[in-house]
């Protein structure tokens, strides 16, 4: 694609100059022509001058800097597309703009990141506040301690990114670090601070002590409150990998009974533990959780017991094998069985809605075809014509 630059020039150039600069210019293959702006009138002062530059031309300022440099800053600073807001980023200055875009590749990779760290950090946390507060050392720290720290890092520094990337609020691209710190403190700053909480570091550094952790513990649920934001991968997944949207959907709903069915499995199991070990002993015994060990440890045994009796609740199957027991428990499932109609009825009506959508243009096709049949049958048409308008569709 050519581009155009403009000179201006304070006087009418001169014959004799403008012969001397075409000679200058030609034998660099630039072609050089006047010419005014459509609609304004002529000025017989001033004159632009523009210079058209052939393809595959680079200009000088861009030749200096290195192609390495280059490609990082595009990489930053661009969307996807190769291209920067053309509104905003021009009318301000650079030192006054916040360095990233939010749609650069730099910020797709990093939200792909984020989002599994996210699942990670939902599924993991109540799992490890359930099932390990039953386990002999419960003082002690958990496996997966040093993963944590790191988690507890990587979400404190994506505060600090988050005010130096752009955002998109109202229909305007903000990039000035006023409007981006006030839009973040506005939108998303407190929740990431109370998730962000390094409870693993002062897990990891204190004095080990059993209550204190089973405390510290459970401070660490405050980061479920980043659980809405697991659901961004999926739109990451559909811009990399260009999933349809009805594909996206169907694993949102899935993803979505999963996550209920074991954050609720998760919490009917740390009240069956604060219980009293004697219950907590009664209730493997009866059934059978030692001797049937499916991950050949209590511990896995415990958590299937619980994602099982929790799933044939939220399908409403009923109860058989397993059922509350204890008063607290019977008041969490009460919550949980009316969550459990809510997700029930949801999933028969996205389903539904998925599988018609799915179809796209085949199944429009079929049911006008069925359409058509169905008024020539009812309407006595011969076969021989009911055969040629089919023919005729199929070919349209």
């Amino acid at each position: 694609m050519q581009q155009i630059a403009v000179i201006r020039h304070g006087s009418r150039s001169s014959p004799s100059n403008e012969n001397n600069a075409n000679r200058d210019i030609q034998p660099q293959g630039i072609a050089r022509e006047s010419y005014r702006s459509p609609g304004s009138a002529p000025d017989n002062h001033k004159s632009k001058v523009g210079i058209r530059k052939g393809n595959g031309e680079v200009d000088a300022k861009q030749a200096s800097v290195p192609s390495k440099w280059k490609f990082s800053l595009t990489w930053l600073f661009t969307d996807s597309s190769g291209t920067s807001d053309p509104t905003t980023r021009q009318e301000s200055k650079i030192w006054y703009r916040v360095p990233i875009h939010p749609f650069s590749p730099f910020m797709k990779a990093w939200e792909f990141v984020s989002g599994c760290l996210l699942l990670y950090t939902t599924t993991a946390t109540p799992f490890i506040i359930a099932f390990y507060s039953e386990q002999e050392g419960y003082c002690q720290h958990s496996s997966t301690i040093e993963l944590d720290m790191l988690v507890d890092i990587f979400f404190m520094f994506e505060i600090f990114l988050n005010f130096l990337t752009g955002r998109v609020y109202g229909g305007r691209y903000l990039d000035g670090y006023a409007s981006v710190a006030k839009n973040y403190a506005r939108n998303g700053l407190a929740v990431d601070v109370m998730s962000a909480c390094p409870m693993s570091w002062m897990e990891y550094y204190l004095v080990p002590n059993n209550a204190f952790i089973r405390y510290l513990r459970l401070i660490r649920l405050l980061r479920l409150l980043r659980l809405l934001k697991v659901l961004k991968i999926f739109n990451v997944l559909r811009k990399l990998f260009h999933f349809r949207p009805n594909v996206i959907r169907l694993y949102k709903l899935v993803f979505a009974v999963c996550m209920i069915g074991h954050l609720s499995g998760c919490a009917w199991w740390l009240v069956k533990v604060q219980e009293g070990k004697e219950v907590l002993d009664k209730f493997k015994l009866v059934h059978n959780i030692d001797r049937y060990g499916t991950l050949g440890s209590p511990l896995g045994s415990n958590y299937i017991l619980a994602l099982y009796f929790q799933m044939t609740t939220l399908c409403t199957v009923g109860y058989g094998d397993i059922s509350a027991s204890e008063d607290s428990e019977r008041i969490l499932m009460t919550f949980i069985m009316l969550l459990g109609a809510s997700v029930f009825a949801i999933i028969i009506s996205n389903m539904s809605t998925l599988v018609s959508s799915m179809r796209g243009t085949d199944g429009m096709y079929l049911d006008r075809c069925d359409n058509i049949v169905t008024y020539l049958r009812s309407n006595a048409f011969p076969a021989k014509l009911e055969k040629q308008i089919g023919k005729f569709y199929a070919y349209k």
